[in-house]
């Protein structure tokens, strides 16, 4: 177990070295994170969409891509 304590905070010490010390960075981290929860939220509404069916668009594609495979 110490040796896995001696291991997380070797890593941490590495990965605060590693960030620059201007907060400047940070604002650009979170705006992809903003994208990609809103690349995700739009996703689920239009699985959740009753008038979409993904099954009827894409189950040809797929179907096609297997027999190719094979």
């Amino acid at each position: 177990m110490g040796n896995s304590l001696e291991l997380y905070r070797t890593i941490l010490t590495l990965l605060v070295k590693t960030i620059p010390p201007s907060l400047s960075v940070w604002p650009s981290i979170q705006s992809r994170a903003r994208y990609a929860a809103c690349c995700y939220r739009r996703l689920q509404r239009w699985l959740s969409n009753d008038k979409v069916n993904p099954q009827a668009i894409y189950g040809p594609l797929i179907t096609q891509h297997r027999s190719v495979e094979a």
